[in-house]
């Protein structure tokens, strides 16, 4: 009989997307699936074989952890392959496979069972005090979606095995605009909807939703704490503001005495009290499922708007964690000056050099900055290469700036890559990047006057200016004005533009 020869099938498949970097890829393709963990819960009659299909995925979990960790002992050293080590060691821990397999003697499934006994170890690790503990819950999650793939029958693909000169491809994990899918982000809460299958598969039972627009330090695990702590659905991170603050734009609590809420109305005409939503929040996942689920088809889905308010109808568990650390909301051109200008006191609210919690920035790899003899620099943080030969005072000024000799800077944001020219005043001002003042042009002068552009957004005595314009020689610009593009002397009147008057060049109509 002749020998069974193997049949190679070539498949030919067409794939459609962006490229990760330029240039044309040759080699073997490696097409990275997301599975979805997801399973249905169930009582078991067969314990005895249950527990033994749970020690059977423990195992296949121990020898795929130990192949990887010896990979990585050879290609990124020691230090890097314990880490896989530590894995096998807490899922072989005597009292939490003990306490799975009671569970899986009392009925429950494999599955439910791991993952009520790793989310609970998840909460403990990550309430601990010391930060080494608190990284034990990172190994958990892994562990616990490692054991629960292989339990599912799901065969996750390793990167780090690819050999190399493999081409990766990969679904995006934001999405994209598609013919089944013609649109973006339409709300804070709908961007969470359209990542769900992402959240469904990590299997967390906390997720923390943080704000992009504001500054501030604060430590999330004391408010994950705080949340188990109330056993809340929801925790709302607060902030009681002084009473001269407008509260109205920002969502507003009130609690009772115990810390939840009974009452959030988002930015409301009149305020019931002066604490304001920082716009932070941690969901119980279960809760933040069906919410994201139950308002899919909501327009503009917002968490503030539209979440909160639904759970809070449900009777959900909603607690405030009131906050008392520095925060700037900087979604208004106003409050975004103020947050710099805040950066230069002599010991500023929000330190960005605090030695127990300092702040780093990616630095390019410029020249340092130059002074001349003759420049002057009072109460400013000059950014690296910027070249200075003129007055700078109460000023943020970027990287790669240059102030020639005579020109004057004073309560202004500057940012990276701009040219002010000899003689130029510039007072009060956001000047965006790789923008040039001509030489001998004041900006920020006269009285106030309301936008004639848009006076929700520009109602500051600012002079605002786009990225990568021009301001020409010799120009007089008043206050509360607004300027994008290349400009030339034409489109000045009498060389000047007036307070609440603006120019719009790019992308836009004057």
């Amino acid at each position: 009989m002749a020998p069974m020869i193997d049949q190679l099938q070539e498949v030919k498949i067409m794939l459609h997307g962006t490229a990760a970097s330029e240039g044309i890829g040759i080699g073997k393709v490696m097409l990275i699936e997301e599975h979805s963990l997801e399973y249905t819960p169930r009582t078991v009659t067969d314990t005895e074989a249950e527990s033994q299909r749970f020690k059977a995925a423990v195992d296949a979990f121990c020898y795929n952890t130990e192949k990887q960790a010896e990979n990585l002992r050879s290609s990124a050293g020691e230090k890097e392959a314990e880490i896989l080590a530590g894995h096998i060691q807490i899922i072989k821990d005597p009292y939490l496979s003990g306490e799975i397999e009671k569970l899986i003697a009392d009925g429950q499934c494999a599955e439910s069972a791991l993952e009520h006994m790793c989310d609970m170890f998840i909460a403990m690790f990550s309430a601990a005090d010391d930060e080494l503990t608190k990284q034990r819950a990172a190994d958990v999650r892994d562990i616990k979606s490692g054991v629960l793939g292989i339990l599912l029958g799901v065969n996750e693909i390793k990167v780090s095995d690819a050999p190399k000169g493999t081409v990766l491809v990969a679904r995006e994990l934001t999405p994209s605009v598609t013919a089944e899918n013609n649109f973006w982000y339409r709300g804070t809460a709908d961007a969470m909807y359209q990542n769900i299958s992402f959240l469904k598969k990590r299997h967390e039972p906390y997720v923390i939703i943080t704000s992009g627009d504001c500054v501030y330090k604060i430590d999330y695990n004391k408010v994950l704490e705080y949340h188990i702590e109330k056993k809340a659905d929801i925790t709302v991170v607060c902030k009681d503001m002084a009473p001269d603050v407008d509260v109205s734009r920002f969502g507003v609590v009130r609690m009772n005495e115990d810390s939840r809420i009974v009452e959030f109305e988002e930015k409301p005409e009149k305020p019931s009290s002066n604490l304001a939503s920082m716009g932070i929040y941690i969901f119980s996942w279960p809760v933040l499922k069906e919410a994201l689920i139950a308002l899919k088809d909501q327009s503009n889905c917002d968490f503030g708007k539209h979440i909160i308010p639904y759970c809070h109808e449900k009777k959900q568990r909603l607690f405030a964690y009131e906050y008392n650390g520095y925060w700037k909301d900087v979604g208004t051109l106003g409050s975004y000056w103020e947050a710099n200008m805040e950066l230069i006191d002599l010991i500023p609210e929000f330190n960005l050099y605090e030695e127990y919690w300092k702040i780093y920035t990616k630095s390019d790899i410029i020249p340092p900055q130059y002074v001349a003899a003759d420049a002057v620099i009072d109460r400013s943080i000059i950014g690296e290469g910027t070249e200075v030969h003129g007055t700078i005072t109460n000023s943020v000024i970027g990287a790669g700036v240059t102030i020639e000799p005579g020109a004057e800077v004073h309560d202004s944001i500057i940012m990276r890559d701009c040219h002010i020219k000899a003689g130029a005043k510039v007072n009060k001002a956001i000047v965006a990047e790789d923008t040039t003042v001509g030489e001998g042009s004041e900006l920020g002068v006269g009285e106030y006057a309301p936008s004639k552009y848009d006076p929700k957004v520009y109602q500051f005595d600012l002079v605002t200016i786009g990225e990568h314009s021009v301001i020409p020689d010799h120009v007089k610009i008043g206050k509360n004005t607004a300027i994008s593009g290349v400009t030339t002397p034409e489109d000045y009147t009498d060389g000047a533009l007036a307070s609440g008057d603006y120019i719009i060049k790019a992308g836009g109509v004057r």
